[in-house]
């Protein structure tokens, strides 16, 4: 017995030296929560107030999703980077490798704070903290791009009822007119 455990201490010792260290990289993103009204009144969205701890733990659910990996990966060619792609450089499927940076990826919201700690695992050090900094920084643009794209469409909406209102001004005031004419109230000057 004595014999056998000290062969599996000293397999399970060489399989130690053999494992590779894993690294995790980490980056702090403060959220500036602030709820808009005006769309869900143009949208006629159910405007039910929802409290602002619900909106940052819905922010740190999607924080990590595959559209903002494979635009890092995209963004900084991490198709062809070896120490990221590995031996398929080049030829790796994108989906597969966004698919592979989400699930190395993890967000958690600090309590009582608007602060979430986003961190990454890798086994190159440097590639993870490059990796941690391109997945905050492009998560900082996805939100960016969709508040643009929410004020393109208000814009949008605004506008078309603006130009809905004109011509019903402009269908009243010929309404109004029609009527001065016919009842002889029309004076031209």
């Amino acid at each position: 017995i004595l014999v056998a455990v000290a062969i599996s201490m000293f397999i399970s010792w060489k399989k130690a030296d053999k494992v590779e260290p894993i690294y995790q990289a980490g980056a702090v993103i403060q959220v500036d929560y602030q709820q808009t009204s005006i769309l869900s009144e143009i949208e006629q969205v159910d405007t039910q107030d929802f409290g602002e701890y619900d909106v940052l733990n819905t922010i740190v659910e999607t924080i990590s999703n595959t559209d903002l990996m494979r635009q890092v990966i995209t963004d900084n060619d991490l198709l062809n980077n070896k120490a990221f792609a590995g031996k398929d450089a080049g030829s790796a499927s994108l989906q597969n490798l966004a698919r592979s940076l989400v699930r190395r990826t993890t967000a958690s919201l600090r309590e009582d704070t608007r602060l979430i700690d986003l961190t990454f695992k890798d086994k190159d050090r440097i590639l993870a903290q490059k990796l941690v900094n391109w997945i905050a920084n492009g998560y900082i643009k996805q939100h960016a791009d969709r508040r643009l794209n929410i004020n393109r469409v208000a814009t949008r909406a605004l506008t078309n009822e603006a130009e809905r209102l004109k011509f019903q001004l402009r269908n009243a005031e010929g309404a109004l007119i029609d009527f001065r004419r016919g009842s002889k109230l029309y004076i031209s000057l």
